[in-house]
């Protein structure tokens, strides 16, 4: 059994990798949105975020949504962004106009959009990330004002004191799943556990380590804790939620990849 983005297993398994859930012992009904699939069960639920200095943008003059990412002129400073495609087209998106319901699926017409859209946005960018720590590390060291970022890592460096706040409108939900490959030894055990774990009395705990929500619906009233009230789940109707199926088709992630590479180079 592993653990892992929610992002491929649907992929992974129709090529064989994976073991099919047996949603005769997983109960399905209770999980939010598409974190339980043919081949995946969500474990927690986690979100890309901006987040800004409140000691650069004061209350009531700083960014309220994602779309503000773009306005340079009211909010001035170095940014940064994760260096991968996934989040940049959806937060251009909404910076172009489209609702959050709306951006899902992708069309050609879409994706040229977002990427001119990304154009206005390129000469802002200072810093392009590629692991978890490094946006919260920029804004702790003032190197930028404002960044996108996993709502996890940055909520570390708040609870340490760091003058940050995290804006969720508009924000992208994503999850890890649990998923078993295909052949395993003890995929019955595997298979129970999966079941214990996506249990509501179960499902909540993460909440009390680090400030992911839950995938089980009824699991999200059961949190208690420092982290009650800032997690990705008590903010679910004002962000994205990330179309799994959409990204986890290879020939789809292949392209945008690509697409991402050619338009960073040009």
């Amino acid at each position: 059994m592993v653990a892992g983005s929610s992002f491929y297993p649907d992929d992974l398994g129709s090529q064989g990798y994976l073991e099919p859930i047996d949603y005769s012992i997983v109960n399905k009904d209770d999980f939010m949105g598409k974190f339980a699939g043919k081949y995946h069960v969500g474990t927690d639920v986690y979100s890309t975020v901006l987040a800004y200095r409140t000691d650069v943008f004061k209350e009531g003059e700083a960014p309220t949504s994602l779309t503000d990412f773009w306005d340079v002129e009211k909010f001035p400073g170095r940014r940064s962004i994760q260096d991968d495609v996934m989040d940049n087209v959806t937060w251009a998106l909404l910076a172009s106009g489209y609702d959050r319901n709306q951006i899902y699926p992708l069309t050609d017409e879409k994706i040229e959009q977002a990427f001119k859209k990304l154009d206005e946005l390129k000469p802002h960018i200072t810093v392009w990330w590629k692991g978890g720590a490094q946006p919260a590390q920029l804004l702790t060291d003032k190197e930028v004002v404002m960044a996108s970022a996993w709502n996890g890592r940055v909520q570390v460096v708040k609870d340490e004191g760091v003058l940050l706040k995290i804006v969720w409108n508009g924000a992208t939900m994503q999850g890890d799943s649990w998923m078993i490959p295909k052949g395993a030894p003890n995929k019955e055990l595997a298979m129970l556990f999966v079941a214990w774990q996506s249990l509501p009395e179960n499902n909540y705990r993460i909440a009390s380590y680090i400030s992911y929500g839950p995938t089980n619906k009824k699991a999200v009233s059961k949190v208690t804790g420092k982290y009650k009230g800032s997690l990705p789940t008590d903010f679910a109707d004002i962000q994205v939620h990330t179309d799994f199926e959409w990204w986890s088709t290879d020939k789809n992630y292949t392209r945008m990849k690509r697409l991402w590479q050619d338009w960073k180079l040009k």
